[in-house]
């Protein structure tokens, strides 16, 4: 039976609502999560190669807190300016995970990383349950709209950044305590791909009597890091008596 122009035009209609209410929005809320798994990747590679957390996890959350408050502004300047704008907050936002998971086992180190990373966990999963009830709050009770949850968490974001690059000056104060078994650890020989820089000879090894012997060699894969000589001084003036 032959379709009549009517038809045929009721069923172009019909596909192109399908087109702009069904498939369009489900391929642009894609488009931030893309960018940012593909940020995350790019910035925890460079993170690894730089052996760096502060700068880049600073660096993430200043780029997504700037544009978090660039929001309103660029949304009543255009849509579109809008929408690119959230996709960048997404990309620094998620770019920032990585570093700041490895800051915060970096500042933990020792037997405090046993309270410091479930802390963190938890207070990212409250913040994710609470935040969207209370930014839902403000913005029944607001007559701007989104306007104040996006300047709040844009500035909150941003002075995360600038705390973080702080941090990075109080680093000092965050080493294990000296004498303790992870005072002399270097944090990177623990992230993986790390292992197979070249083994340089640590100096500072000790030598046994008169033989002329290290009291150890840097293990395969170790970075200047003598895994097998006694690091309290009384053990290793009692080998030396032994021998």
């Amino acid at each position: 039976m032959p379709v009549s122009k009517a038809q045929a035009a009721a069923a172009a209609a019909t596909s192109h609502d399908k087109l702009r209410t069904v498939i369009l929005p489900v391929l642009l809320a894609a488009i931030p999560y893309t960018a940012g798994a593909v940020a995350a990747w790019f910035v925890a590679a460079s993170s690894q190669k730089r052996q760096e957390v502060y700068f880049h996890a600073s660096a993430s959350m200043l780029f997504a807190g700037v544009f978090f408050l660039l929001f309103p502004v660029l949304t009543k300047a255009a849509v579109a300016g809008g929408f690119v704008c959230l996709v960048l907050v997404a990309a620094g936002g998620s770019a920032a995970v990585s570093p700041k998971t490895a800051l915060v086992a970096h500042a933990c180190r020792g037997p405090s990383q046993v309270v410091g990373m479930p802390v963190y966990s938890s207070i990212s999963v409250i913040g994710g349950v609470i935040g969207p009830f209370a930014a839902g709050a403000i913005v029944q009770r607001s007559s701007s709209g989104f306007t104040v949850v996006a300047y709040a968490l844009g500035a909150m974001i941003a002075l995360c950044g600038v705390l973080t690059i702080i941090l990075k000056f109080l680093e000092k104060f965050m080493k294990p305590p000296v004498g303790s078994a992870d005072a002399n650890d270097n944090f990177w020989d623990d992230v993986p791909g790390q292992q197979g820089l070249p083994v340089v000879q640590d100096t500072s090894d000790v030598l046994l009597g008169s033989s002329g012997a290290t009291a150890g060699a840097a293990a395969p894969g170790v970075v200047g890091k003598n895994t097998d000589a006694p690091t309290d001084v009384t053990a290793c003036a009692a080998v030396q008596d032994q021998a």
